[in-house]
């Protein structure tokens, strides 16, 4: 019987932890992130600023059943007001927030 989808954040609380971990926590980049990351002709620092603006919004959550964890996909302007959209997961037990890919 498969395990039921549980522990999908809402908006407010998903920005919440991602707040928190990327100021207490770790954020970790795939290299495929970072691969994108440079082709958007983006950088962390462009990350960071998304990861804390409050106008960044979520545009979509979906469930993985193999890995049985939650992926964000989330936009917002870098530092130069560019659009840039990051997927992500986060790891609450490990305080750690994983950045997927990026354009």
């Amino acid at each position: 019987m498969p395990r039921k989808e549980t522990g999908r954040l809402d908006e407010g609380k998903l920005f919440d932890r991602i707040h928190w971990i990327v100021e207490y926590g770790f954020v970790v980049q795939t290299s495929h992130f970072r691969k994108e990351l440079r082709e958007a002709g983006a950088d962390m620092q462009d990350v960071r600023h998304i990861l804390l603006d409050q106008k960044t919004q979520l545009l979509k959550a979906s469930y993985n059943r193999q890995r049985r964890s939650w992926k964000y996909k989330i936009e917002g302007g870098d530092l130069s007001d560019m659009l840039l959209t990051i997927v992500l997961c986060l790891d609450l037990k490990n305080s750690r927030l994983i950045l997927i890919t990026a354009w």
